[in-house]
């Protein structure tokens, strides 16, 4: 068997906290709130934020993280194993 074709040798790159759901931020993209972190998640190739779509913060820096918050403990029951793995890697990054 040719080991190039194999389903084992596929590869797939995407970004830190990132899932193959579409998701739309509910709220207009925030650029001018720059995170008080060393990095940004733009600078470690992770998502932008849930709440507005920037990557110029992290999801707890936005100023619609409270608002928001509301919203995604409604739809915790709606997720699967594959969006709970991509936030863990997510709050890694931002917690280093």
């Amino acid at each position: 068997q040719d080991k190039y074709n194999s389903p084992y040798c596929t590869s797939h790159a995407r970004l830190v906290g990132t899932t193959n759901h579409p998701f739309n931020p509910p709220f207009p993209k925030d650029d001018a709130n720059k995170t008080k972190r060393r990095k940004a998640p733009k600078d470690v190739r992770a998502r932008s934020c849930r709440h507005c779509g920037s990557g110029e913060h992290w999801d707890i820096e936005c100023k619609h993280h409270y608002e928001g918050m509301h919203m995604a403990r409604t739809r915790l029951a709606e997720t699967d194993v594959s969006e709970l793995q991509a936030q863990d890697e997510y709050n890694e990054l931002y917690y280093e």
